[in-house]
């Protein structure tokens, strides 16, 4: 069987051994999203949480196009735990504010289509499963998800302190995956 490129009609090369001859472009789904989409971004957080167990960030994908979270770096005045909630649903109330993730490509004008916020004290979500933990101190430290968190339309990913009272900043990089990497 002779494999042809759809669109040129070209067959694949093969070498005397029967191996497939073929150069490529290796680039992760954020780079690519970023450097082809335009659609990778940050939501750059700086909060207190008032209390233990408290939500301080959530975001929910309004987009059609599935988002990927792909890292989170964490830094916090003194040890606090963490946790990262996928599915979470509610009415949010409580304490936040919006929070309009940046675009990491600074020639696109794109914006994510997200509903994002961030507060002291995010209340009214519940439901959610934890999937990670993680540690934070004072040095910055960045985690990064091989598989991606990944984010349907009407999904939401938060993050809970589990101390609370202590102050943290973190980002949140996340992308949207692009329909050309659909077969």
């Amino acid at each position: 069987m002779i494999l042809r490129d759809p669109k040129t009609g070209i067959g694949q090369s093969v070498t005397k051994g029967g191996m497939a001859v073929s150069k490529a472009i290796c680039q992760s789904i954020t780079e690519h999203s970023n450097q082809h989409e335009e659609e990778s971004y940050s939501a750059v957080i700086s909060v207190t949480p008032t209390g233990a167990g408290d939500c301080f960030f959530y975001i929910t994908n309004d987009s059609d196009i599935e988002a990927v979270v792909t890292s989170l770096k964490l830094q916090s005045a003194a040890a606090e735990t963490i946790q990262v909630k996928i599915r979470d649903t509610g009415t949010v109330g409580g304490t936040h504010a919006e929070l309009t993730p940046v675009n990491r490509n600074a020639g696109s004008g794109k914006i994510a289509d997200v509903t994002c916020e961030s507060g002291v004290d995010i209340t009214g979500l519940s439901g959610g499963d934890i999937v990670d933990e993680l540690v934070a101190g004072a040095d910055m430290y960045r985690w990064k998800w091989q598989s991606g968190l990944i984010i349907p339309k009407n999904r939401t990913v938060s993050l809970y302190a589990v101390t609370g009272a202590i102050a943290i900043k973190a980002t949140l990089g996340f992308c949207f995956l692009c329909s050309c990497l659909e077969p």
